[in-house]
């Protein structure tokens, strides 16, 4: 795992494939050019597919199918929000007006005009484990070459 200047944490797909369980992939192994991810450790990753299961080494080239953090939704933002205040014992009890991305900042603004902001740097586990189970990319794998970019309605960039 390496640092670069803008602090990306860039690492290698096999050491956190077991994060992305039901990510889709895609390898270049004949029977499962496209699978699902069932289980993975530190040598392979076993796929499934209409072809059947089998555990793939990563020498087959695996590449999840991920999303980058500029693809959250206005209702995956607001999601994240009501994560972040669950984790903290407090309650949304205001409508939203707008969300927004801006680099590694989540906005949320409301009918109020107040607004909140969190940076994606600091999530709380809930919100982890919510983007890691919509397949977004927290690591740098999209930028590392590890993972093929896919938008949220599954279309390949």
């Amino acid at each position: 795992m390496e640092n670069n200047t803008d602090e990306t944490i860039f690492m290698e797909f096999k050491e956190v494939a077991h994060l992305y369980i039901g990510a889709s992939i895609m390898t270049e192994h004949p029977n499962y050019l496209k699978a699902k991810i069932h289980a993975a450790n530190k040598w392979a990753v076993f796929a499934k597919n209409e072809h059947g299961a089998d555990w793939l080494p990563y020498s087959n080239k695996i590449k999840p199918m991920l999303r980058p953090l500029s693809d959250l939704s206005e209702g995956e933002i607001i999601w994240m929000f009501v994560l972040r205040a669950t984790a903290n014992g407090e309650t949304i009890d205001k409508q939203c007006r707008r969300t927004g991305l801006a680099g590694t900042f989540m906005q949320i603004e409301f009918e109020d005009f107040t607004s909140d902001y969190q940076d994606i740097k600091t999530l709380y586990p809930e919100q982890t484990k919510f983007l890691l189970e919509k397949g977004f990319d927290l690591f740098g794998l999209i930028k590392s070459n590890e993972a093929i970019i896919c938008l949220e309605r599954g279309k390949k960039k």
